[in-house]
């Protein structure tokens, strides 16, 4: 009886928490940002991070602090900081990223036949997500609900008892990310649409108590929101607001970075690739892999077509998320996904494996994945000609033909030290899907802008200001990449001044797709 004792899903799943657990306690140790391991503060000392410690500290006297973020990841991390106040974060991280993987674990139960290979799906899935557990992240308790949800919809009698806690869990989504709740429920709706077609009847009961529980969570949620801060939704519902719409192409930079070809894009090194290239082979087979289940488990595939739907359009036009900055980690914002992906992905190697599936349909898939993967590299943008006159400067402008006259030995400049609030203007004369903008000062850095805000315009009255990556290499070289943007105008402005140095331009280049 002991072989098949310790083979139990009981043992198995004990066994899968423990390692999880002490992957997570290693990688933390190890961790050059943790705090007090280079730098008092460690990640604390970013902007997001910082953010939520502020938050965390805050909810014990009775406020949100500055109330960047969402309050959930705060007021979750904060019921289990006493257990560790040099890293208040820490209990809760290290318990969330354990129920992660051992939630994702059982969404693979009886999805992936062989019981090793759900083993090494759940370690691959605990490797690749690592990293964005450990360092604090408001994704965090998102991703967790949302692994929670499918086990439900998948594991679990689609009745009242489950559906109070599928919604309950779409409201932690909700108090983490407010949009991610859109994910969860796009998952439970797409459970109950799979058992309505199996069932031909609706299961009302438990689409009911998960929409009540949702409900009652969401109103709790806003309700603390304005008690505390006077707030609605506070400085995080703002910033997506303010994000505005971008352009086409967009979205293909959103998924190839994400998935397919970060350095195409990033133009960075191997290193800030390597969280992505470690779950890439789950990834591209994950579409081959619900394809498969259509038929042999409808829920699975209606499961991840209806999140990933509800992923892209919810963070589609969000311009955080993107493989241009891929530098800033915002991998984090699909790790809600990786169950998912691991799952399918799983099957599809295990069906390939024993066999079930034709060379044929291999070929084809193969060579789908490898003309996706290959199209960014088809797709890079060409530089915009220039006149003159299209080119508005804040001063000097008799000077503006030397800024592009292809002579870096001539340039243009103010001719009087650098102030806040100068600016240039371009005027494309048409609309074009705006990427990147150049401007080199390097025989001269002590004469370039500056810390810079730069916006794009359609009709030159309504501005959106862009996201950018700073992708210069030198001094004096300002090279900014954004979101493919469709803009006729683009302004930049100076945001500084320097009492002795001029602003100069030696060479000004825009690219568009």
């Amino acid at each position: 009886m002991e072989p098949s004792r310790a083979n139990s899903p009981r043992v198995q799943g004990i066994a899968l928490a423990i390692v999880a657990a002490l992957m997570f306690l290693f990688a933390y140790i190890t961790d050059p940002n943790r705090p007090a391991a280079v730098y008092p503060l460690g990640w604390y000392g970013w902007h997001d991070q910082g953010e939520y410690l502020n938050m965390l500290r805050s909810i014990a006297g009775g406020t949100l602090g500055r109330f960047q973020y969402p309050l959930g990841y705060p007021m979750l991390a904060w019921t289990l900081a006493w257990l560790n106040p040099g890293d208040p974060f820490l209990p809760f991280d290290i318990l969330a990223f354990t129920a992660f993987v051992w939630l994702s674990w059982r969404v693979m139960d009886g999805i992936v036949v062989s019981q090793a290979l759900r083993l090494m799906a759940a370690l691959a899935l605990a490797v690749g997500t690592l990293r964005y557990f450990v360092e604090p992240w408001s994704s965090t308790p998102s991703a967790v609900a949302m692994a929670f949800i499918l086990y439900v919809c998948l594991c679990r009698p689609l009745d009242p008892r489950w559906g109070a806690m599928a919604g309950a869990a779409a409201g932690v989504m909700f108090a983490a990310r407010i949009v991610d709740v859109a994910l969860g429920l796009a998952v439970v709706a797409a459970a109950a649409g799979v058992d309505w077609k199996k069932e031909l009847r609706i299961p009302g009961r438990f689409l009911a108590a998960a929409a009540l529980v949702c409900g009652l969570e969401v109103a709790a949620v806003l309700a603390a929101n304005v008690h505390y801060s006077g707030e609605l939704l506070g400085h995080y519902y703002k910033q997506q607001v303010d994000q505005g719409l971008s352009g086409p192409l967009a979205m293909v930079f959103k998924l190839y970075g994400y998935f397919l070809d970060p350095l195409a894009f990033e133009r960075e090194s191997l290193s800030i690739a390597i969280p992505v290239w470690r779950v890439l082979p789950l990834v591209l087979l994950a579409p081959g892999g619900l394809m498969l289940l259509r038929r042999k488990r409808p829920e699975l595939c209606a499961a991840g077509v209806a999140a990933l739907a509800a992923w892209l359009a919810t963070y589609g036009l969000f311009t955080a998320v993107s493989g241009l900055t891929l530098r800033y980690d915002s991998e984090h914002y699909a790790k809600v996904l990786f169950p998912i992906f691991t799952a399918a992905g799983t099957v599809a190697l295990g069906e390939f494996a024993a066999g079930r599936v034709a060379w044929r349909a291999v070929a084809l898939y193969g060579g789908c994945v490898v003309a996706l993967a290959a199209a960014p590299l088809a797709i890079r943008p060409h530089a915009v000609e220039l006149a003159p006159s299209q080119i508005h400067l804040c001063c000097r402008s008799a000077d503006t033909p030397l800024a592009i006259d292809g002579n870096p030995v001539t340039r243009w400049s103010t001719g009087s030290p650098r102030r806040a609030g100068m600016t240039l203007l371009i005027d494309f004369g048409r609309e074009i899907e705006f990427t990147r903008l150049r401007l080199d000062s390097s025989e001269y850095p002590l004469e370039s802008p500056g810390p810079t805000t730069l916006e794009a315009s359609e009709d030159g009255k309504q501005w959106l200001r862009l996201h950018l990556l700073d992708t210069s290499v030198q001094p004096g070289l300002d090279d900014y990449t954004a979101d493919p943007t469709l803009a006729r105008y683009v302004r930049l402005t100076v945001n500084s001044s320097d009492p002795v140095n001029p602003w100069s331009i030696e060479e000004l280049s825009v690219y568009a797709f």
